[in-house]
């Protein structure tokens, strides 16, 4: 969103190790009618050079592009994208409080350090994929591989042109 008294972009940024994610509105930033969600992520110049990517230049490698594709892929798995459990009429009460809490950060930050992370974690994925509430998640992931699959073609189209 873009906020009117400044100009300024608003966005939710996320860091974890050496790189950060950045979600906002395309579409408020430009003023259009349609919500565009835009996805970014960051990598800094380390990150990149680990990824054989030290000029704009390797940008147009076919390989390139698909490490970061790949490296942008596994990084969103560290997301997780809940459907609303409000919509559904056939969650149990008890169930939509028990997930609710689960998806709240200071659920977790009590949780730190403690045995049972891993299993806590593991079984909140499976409440979310058991119950369908995953479509969202889903439909991003096919969203990305179909944008990927046209940047590539036309990039194809480009350095053939060039």
């Amino acid at each position: 969103m873009i906020n009117k008294g400044t100009n300024a972009m608003i966005y939710k940024k996320f860091e974890h190790g050496n790189l950060a994610w950045k979600v906002y509105d395309k579409g408020a930033q430009y003023g259009l009618k349609n919500n565009v969600l835009r996805i970014e992520i960051v990598l800094g110049s380390i990150e990149l050079r680990k990824l054989g990517i030290n000029t704009l230049k390797d940008l147009r490698s076919h390989d390139n592009l698909l490490l970061l594709y790949s490296r942008f892929m596994e990084s969103f798995k560290g997301f997780t994208i809940v459907d609303s459990r409000f919509e559904r009429d056939d969650l149990p009460e008890k169930y939509i409080c028990d997930l609710g809490n689960r998806l709240e950060p200071s659920y977790w930050s009590q949780k730190k350090g403690k045995n049972n992370l891993f299993r806590d974690k593991k079984e909140l994925i499976n409440m979310i994929k058991k119950n369908n509430l995953n479509t969202t998640e889903h439909y991003f992931k096919e969203l990305i591989k179909n944008n990927f699959a046209k940047l590539l073609f036309d990039c194809i189209l480009l350095n053939e042109v060039a």
